[in-house]
């Protein structure tokens, strides 16, 4: 397998655990091998609001290049540590979109060395996002995320993502609108429940 070096001083993966889960999602300094074989500096912190990405001693991971330095054309990448005893679950279904033709993360198995100890096989991935958009050669769009789980979730509020707009936020946004408006993802969640039970819309 492709194999990802990275180190990270002890005192920042201290720091990342400091006051979990808030403090998992800042970036700390660290440096990874590229593949020309040069050491570069990044950003690292752990991925996810899920405990299972960082409670325990093997952790998901996010890192973020310098934008003068990207990592094989991209910038932010996640290593994620297989939360399913089949590992490549995940792996497979990035495979299987596509070869479908829909637009995901690039997915591939990789052996990762912390601080040049053996840390595991992850999968590593593309973050959703505008230079995940570019990367892929896409005009920037609106790109939404929604999630109603961990931290992120809204209290008080029905869990069901897809009949409330508000609970989603945009990762990417596209020129043709405004940040805050949202009337691309009202119309695409009204055709969805209309779909159900209307043939012209399905």
């Amino acid at each position: 397998l492709p194999q990802v070096r990275i180190y990270v001083s002890a005192q920042n993966q201290q720091a990342l655990m400091e006051n979990a889960p808030e403090s998992t999602k800042i970036y700390k300094r660290a440096f990874m091998q590229y593949p020309d074989k040069s050491i570069q500096r990044i950003k690292v912190r752990y991925r996810g609001d899920n405990p299972l990405n960082w409670l325990f001693e093997k952790k998901s991971l996010r890192i973020k290049s310098r934008k003068k330095r990207l990592f094989n054309g991209r910038r932010v990448l996640n290593l994620n540590v297989p939360q399913n005893p089949a590992l490549i679950e995940l792996y497979l279904a990035f495979s299987a979109a596509q070869d479908a033709g829909i637009l995901s993360p690039k997915g591939r198995l990789v052996e990762v060395f912390m601080n040049d100890q053996p840390y595991g096989v992850l999968i590593e991935y593309d973050q959703p996002g505008e230079g995940f958009l570019r990367h892929f050669g896409q005009m920037p769009v609106n790109l939404y995320k929604g999630e109603q789980a961990h931290i992120e979730r809204s209290e008080s509020i029905d869990l069901d993502l897809y009949d409330n707009p508000s609970l989603w936020s945009k990762v990417a946004v596209g020129n043709d609108l405004p940040e805050k408006d949202y009337s691309d993802l009202k119309y695409f969640l009204d055709l969805i429940r209309r779909a159900v039970n209307n043939d012209q819309a399905y």
